[in-house]
């Protein structure tokens, strides 16, 4: 079983639907229901012109991210130490003469970024706990992962 950690707002949404009458909620099209938990996946261009794809919520969105993974040159992958995963990580990416060139914040606990050769240094933010990865070497053809852990209790999350 997994578990997805969101933010408060999400959260409130959900807990107002527990208060209506199970054939309302029963009567709802699933998709409906889904995009409350999820955002999907997003894919985009940072304004430096990186690309990178963010998501993962859900085995469905993870077996898409891994079938449109090709050509990604680096993966992030955010969970507790408990092995839920996390969202709504802020990550930079700067190259290795100090720009950033990738400013995001997650859509779920996957993120892919197609990187040119080269070395950067990786910050990821969850709550008031940033977790740093310097000189992170990236080759032509070698696709580079990373799992960023974080100590978390339901009060950081909430």
């Amino acid at each position: 079983m997994y578990k997805f950690f969101v933010n408060s707002a999400k959260k409130a949404r959900v807990v107002s639907l527990a208060g209506l009458p199970l054939a309302l909620l029963l009567a709802q099209p699933l998709p409906l229901c889904a995009q409350s938990i999820s955002r999907g996946i997003d894919t985009e261009k940072s304004p430096e012109g990186t690309a990178f794809m963010s998501g993962g919520v859900g085995q469905e969105e993870r077996a898409r991210m891994l079938k449109m993974a090709q050509g990604y040159d680096l993966k992030l992958e955010f969970a507790d130490r408990h092995g839920g995963y996390l969202s709504d990580v802020k990550v930079t990416v700067d190259d290795q003469h100090g720009k950033q060139i990738l400013r995001t914040t997650t859509a779920g606990p996957w993120l892919y970024v197609e990187l040119p050769q080269g070395k950067y240094d990786v910050k990821a933010s969850f709550g008031d706990r940033t977790k740093e990865i310097k000189d992170l070497e990236i080759s032509q053809g070698r696709p580079v992962s990373r799992l960023l852990h974080w100590e978390s209790t339901a009060q950081q999350i909430s």
